[in-house]
């Protein structure tokens, strides 16, 4: 018998409190946005930190608060200040809207609104002067990472007559078949093992077959048990040279709709350490790990990759226009085999590129290798995760 869909809510709830999962949008040497002003004042509602409440079941979407700052021409109105898509599946494009609204007695111009990720898109507002008492629409959306956990971007919001922006916010769970809480195994001060709950959203039980390619750590579960529909399991980087430890740790289970779990791997060599040339090559692979889910041996999947312009250093300048031409690629690994199909430069500061890939075999529960990207300036890593059927 099929469990309601009061048990199923049960289940997830019950399943995400036990920790909030946090996902951000870039590291430390980005460039960031100038800090909210003060003059924003929050007029209700609360900002969705990492002690709030974890987004309900798939499906819904929820406004919440508002601003409201002070121009040189008067008060001026932003909803709300928060837009949470609640649960939302992995690579989704999830679209909402900001309204603006003039209070004041004299027109205002938008100087600017800038996202905090490029995860996000706005429509392009800047230069738009709004009338006393009129609204005007700030259309955003929010690019879902394909990994479980919470996403959360910013939108600053500069007016004229304001010396800070106002800071408005996108978020969403993206929730996978098989849930991860947390989300992340922390190996950060010192920690070097620790545990993650896997549990379907759906209430059905199913198997965890392998934990990073090896035996399942389960905790107060013994293999020959009735399969469950939660699980704790241990994880443990102990042992492994900080330059080696994987940036992703991944379970693999016996559900076809959900044959991986991907949870991110926090520690200081995992980051923005673990890619230091980026800054010198003035690109990154916006996603730079593709989890490909179940295949067979002789399979081939194309991956998209995006290549983006990276020069936070020197302001986003393209100072090396040849960022983006000589691309290549070459597998790491003889397991795979890994072929560029197409390229298209999209724009000066954007890359589009198919990648082609084969599966050598052998059969495995995990396979987690290497594609080298290469262009004149320089090489990065694409990894890809798959578990390869016979």
């Amino acid at each position: 018998m099929m469990p309601s869909r009061s048990a199923e809510l049960s289940v997830w709830i019950l399943s995400s409190i036990v920790i909030a999962i946090a996902s951000g949008c870039g590291g430390s040497d980005a460039d960031a946005p100038s800090a909210p002003s003060k003059e924003a004042v929050r007029t209700e509602g609360s900002t969705y930190g990492s002690d709030a409440m974890p987004s309900p079941p798939l499906g819904s979407s929820v406004m919440k608060g508002s601003i409201q700052v002070q121009t040189a021409a008067g008060a001026f109105d932003i909803v709300p200040e928060l837009i949470d898509f609640g649960a939302v599946g992995p690579g989704t494009i999830n679209r909402g809207a900001f309204k603006l609204t003039n209070r004041g007695g004299q027109p205002v111009r938008v100087l600017r609104v800038t996202p905090s990720c490029v995860c996000t898109t706005l429509s392009d507002l800047a230069g738009k002067v709004i009338q006393p008492g009129e609204t005007v629409s700030l259309e955003a959306s929010l690019d879902a990472p394909k990994q479980a956990g919470e996403k959360e971007a910013k939108v600053f919001v500069q007016l004229e007559g304001m010396q800070q922006p106002a800071v408005v916010k996108l978020n969403g769970m993206v929730t996978l078949p098989v849930q991860p809480v947390p989300a992340f195994a922390s190996a950060l001060q010192g920690v070097e093992n620790g545990t993650i709950r896997l549990s379907s959203i759906d209430g059905r039980p199913f198997r965890v077959l392998a934990s990073n390619g090896s035996a399942p750590s389960f905790v107060a579960f013994q293999s020959g048990d009735d399969p469950r529909s939660s699980y704790e399991l241990g994880w443990s980087v102990a042992g492994i040279a900080p330059q080696t430890i994987p940036r992703w740790w991944v379970f693999t289970t016996d559900r076809m709709d959900c044959p991986l779990v991907a949870c991110r791997v926090r520690h200081p060599e995992t980051g923005s350490r673990r890619d230091p040339t980026r800054f010198e090559r003035r690109w990154i692979i916006l996603d730079d790990f593709a989890e490909l889910g179940s295949v067979g041996i002789g399979s081939e999947v194309d991956v998209p990759i995006q290549l983006d312009h990276y020069n936070p250093r020197g302001r986003g300048a393209i100072d090396r226009p040849d960022w983006s031409k000589g691309l290549s690629v070459r597998s790491l690994d003889p397991r795979i085999e890994a072929t560029l199909m197409s390229s298209n430069v999209a724009s000066s500061e954007q890359l589009d590129a198919v990648i082609r890939i084969r599966f050598n075999g052998p059969a495995e529960l995990l396979l987690y290798a290497g594609i080298q990207v290469s262009t004149d300036t320089g090489t990065g890593v694409l990894e890809v995760a798959a578990r390869v059927d016979p």
